[in-house]
This record gives structure tokens, sequence and C-alpha cells, in this order.
């Protein structure tokens, strides 16, 4: 395991918590060549953020990942609601919660 992801992966924890809510989390086949790759989804399972663990250049892996993906450091996400249609006002918000959570200060 290397130094960045053994730094990164508590603080994504902790950046996690802050969101206040519980995530399973299963490992991303599709990892782009990151150090570490995850999709977290919350209980309610209506919003998914797949998150990455870069070494370098997270402004080119940003890229990659298109419209909708943030940065956080070398922390690389994208969040996303998957909830019904008739929940999207409110999953938009908690998907909303997720991204502030990630993109933010510990």
């Amino acid at each position: 395991m290397s130094d960045r992801l053994e730094r990164e992966r508590p603080r994504l924890e902790r950046l996690l918590a802050a969101s206040s809510m519980e995530f399973t989390e299963e490992p991303l086949a599709d990892d782009r060549g990151a150090l570490g790759a995850w999709r977290f989804t919350n209980a309610d399972g209506d919003v998914e953020a797949d998150v990455y663990i870069v070494e370098d250049e997270p402004r080119a892996f940003l890229e990659q990942l298109g419209a909708g993906a943030s940065m956080n450091g070398a922390i690389v996400f994208a969040v996303r609601y998957v909830g019904p249609p008739e929940d999207a006002f409110e999953g938009q918000f908690r998907a909303g919660s997720v991204t502030g959570a990630l993109a933010g200060d510990e």
C-alpha cells in the first residue's frame, strides 16, 4: 500500500462521516489507474459516490470523470442520486450533502 493511500483513506472516512449518513462500500472494477477506488452507497440506496485516491495529477484524473466530478486534494469523486424520480428533490439534497462533506475540511 502506498504512503498516499495510507494517509488519504482515513481522511476519506472522516469526510464521509461528516455527511451523517451510513454507507456500504465496494471496490470499483474500473479504478482508472487510481491507488484506490470505491463506490459508497448510502443506507437508503439512493445516493452513490464513486471515490478515487490518486497518486499524481488529481486535476487530470478529475477531467477523466467529466462533469459533476470534484476533488479534495488526492481524493477525486463523483456523487449522484440514483433513487426514484418522485423522490429526486430530497435525493438531490442528500447527494449534495455527500458532495459537500467530501469537498469540505475534516
